[in-house]
């Protein structure tokens, strides 16, 4: 059981890692980004927060309309949803971090980075489920 669920984090975190770089290629390319991301990456321009703070709020935001929506269904484990939020936000930080300096003027080098994006987040997404 410790092996399976040492692999199982493994995955999850890998899942992750390769999400939030989507996220940042998206964002890098500057041809807009993904739907999750979309509300934290236009309100940091309007409030002095990082996106992947922005990000955890947001998670924050969705457990509590999930609590409220579920109400007394809502169990204690649903709460484990809140520190993955919580590693996806700061990987998303450190990843912009680590790529401050990348800039695409190229509409078709931006095109393929878009695009990239787009698979690096679906193989995050299948390893995450």
């Amino acid at each position: 059981m410790p092996t399976q669920f040492s692999l199982r984090l493994l995955f999850l975190l890998s899942g992750l890692v390769l999400l939030a770089f989507g996220v940042v290629l998206a964002i890098r390319s500057n041809l807009g980004t993904s739907p999750i991301s979309s509300v934290p990456y236009v309100y940091s321009f309007i409030v002095p927060l990082s996106v992947g703070t922005l990000t955890i709020m947001m998670h924050i935001l969705m457990i509590v309309l999930q609590m409220i929506i579920l109400g007394s269904q809502f169990q204690w484990h649903q709460w484990l949803q809140l520190p993955v939020g919580m590693v996806f936000g700061f990987l998303i930080d450190a990843i912009l971090g680590l790529t401050l300096s990348w800039s695409f003027d190229h509409y078709a080098l931006q095109l393929l980075l878009c695009l990239l994006s787009c698979l690096i987040t679906a193989s995050g997404v299948c390893l995450v489920l």
